[in-house]
């Protein structure tokens, strides 16, 4: 984990869409995923297995549950019951469309009718997969591939689980240093993750410190 050619040349070349095809550019972004799978027992206790609706009964009928995984086709082979009580989806943390052949669905990152049409004339072993756009791609370089400068914004937010000051103001401090290198002085920073009132109530004498 992770699999395939991590394609490095995108960020270096923002005009790579001149030189390449929009079908080139699809098969790119898939050969690559962050699935975990089978023969990497190194990773195997860092899978993930996030419940979306777990099973119930409803008025008598049983219904299955939902959930979604980097690692779908190992946990259906490692519980070979489990599809008789979740749909799975498999997670590719990643832009490609996943790799897994037993997931019932497939994150993809957005909806794009022509990219989904793509994918169901080459992977037909995958064309009966349900797309969901609902993708995590946080293992993106998002420096190299932030917005032109030109783009015009009223709000920055910059994202935080919590403020903390030896684990992310740091971060903070080193993102906001270079996004105003970067970019015009930012409107507004919006710091969220933790409820603070407007006279800091939340935040501990450490955080507030920092």
């Amino acid at each position: 984990m992770p699999k395939g050619r991590y394609q490095r040349e995108y960020f270096a070349n923002p005009r790579i869409h001149d030189e390449k095809s929009i079908e080139q550019i699809y098969a790119d972004v898939d050969g690559y995923t962050m699935e975990y799978f089978e023969d990497e027992p190194d990773f195997h206790d860092r899978i993930e297995f996030v419940v979306v609706l777990p099973p119930l009964g409803y008025e008598g009928q049983f219904l299955k549950g939902i959930f979604f995984s980097q690692a779908t086709d190992f946990l259906h082979k490692l519980y070979p019951h489990l599809g008789k009580l979740f749909h799975s989806i498999g997670n590719a943390q990643w832009g490609a469309i996943p790799w897994s052949q037993s997931a019932d669905g497939l994150f993809s990152l957005y909806e794009n009718p022509a990219r989904e049409r793509w994918f169901r004339e080459t992977y037909p072993e995958r064309a009966g997969k349900v797309l969901v756009p609902l993708q995590d791609a946080d293992h993106t370089h998002e420096y190299s591939m932030a917005p032109a400068a030109f783009a015009k914004r009223e709000t920055d937010v910059l994202c935080v689980s919590r403020v903390q000051d030896l684990k992310n103001i740091p971060i903070i401090a080193d993102a906001l240093r270079v996004n105003r290198q970067k970019y015009a002085p930012i409107r507004m920073t919006l710091i969220l993750g933790k409820d603070v009132g407007l006279n800091l109530d939340g935040l501990t004498d450490g955080e507030i410190t920092s």
